[in-house]
């Protein structure tokens, strides 16, 4: 049996956004999770079909593309502090005149930090995957999992597992040590599956907000999942390629 990372290797690629074409599939992603399906954003703001706001500007984006159908499913941004004077993320803009100071509590430079934001995976393309005939094949032909509802399964699988590598790419190149993001307790506990633990990032009630700050130290997630799923960490690391085995403290690029 084939590992997750030989499966996503076969038929994904994760992609770093780095022309005009690949952004333009990034916002398109993102139009249709975070304005039709989800309903975070209002449609008519970007009649072009494009989602984005101020935050682009100061972030990296990467995508995830089938191969066998050139099909773009998901995409992520990674906003990080590209200057010296302070720039505001996403997660403070939401909760401003609420809870202002709100990265304070990590005692972190904040050019240390990344808000991992726009997590999209559009159901809408991972259904023109799922009916694509040679797809299809394929994925009844791997020995994962429980059989029922293989494809939906496994594709999504895979995309989750593509959108985290491509965020742990990302934060390298700027040398982050700690994550945030903006989201709901069930992405939480799906990543949770995964093997990370996002800690709330503020104890107060929420109720009002369907989505919660979140924020993780990057290499105790990575090494918590070395010693605990050695075929996700495989994944996400790109065999260790991108971090490698747990000697210290941070971050180790491997060139």
């Amino acid at each position: 049996m084939k590992s997750l990372y030989e499966q996503f290797h076969e038929h994904f690629e994760v992609i770093r956004v780095n022309s005009p074409q690949h952004l333009t599939e990034a916002l398109k992603i993102r139009y249709q999770v975070y304005c039709l399906e989800q309903k975070y954003e209002n449609p008519e703001h970007f009649p072009q079909g494009l989602e984005s706001d101020i935050f682009d500007h100061h972030a990296d984006h990467s995508i995830i593309r089938h191969k066998a159908t050139n099909q773009t499913l998901g995409a992520v941004r990674l906003v990080v502090s590209k200057s010296i004077s302070r720039q505001s993320f996403p997660i403070e803009q939401h909760f401003q005149g609420r809870y202002d100071g709100l990265l304070n509590e990590l005692a972190v430079d904040r050019k240390c930090i990344g808000e991992v934001s726009r997590f999209a995976i559009s159901n809408q393309f991972r259904r023109v995957i799922e009916s694509n005939s040679c797809t299809s094949h394929i994925f009844k032909q791997g020995k994962l999992v429980d059989r029922r509802n293989i494809n939906n399964r496994v594709l999504y699988s895979h995309t989750v597992a593509g959108l985290i590598n491509a965020v742990i790419r990302m934060s390298l190149d700027h040398n982050l040590t700690h994550w945030v993001c903006l989201m709901e307790p069930s992405l939480a506990r799906l990543l949770g599956r995964f093997g990370f633990e996002f800690k709330p990032l503020r104890t107060e009630e929420l109720e009002n907000d369907a989505r919660k700050p979140y924020f993780a130290v990057i290499y105790e997630e990575l090494e918590r999942i070395y010693h605990n799923n050695s075929d996700i960490w495989e994944m996400i690391t790109d065999k260790g390629k991108l971090w490698g085995h747990p000697v210290s403290s941070s971050l180790i690029h491997i060139a």
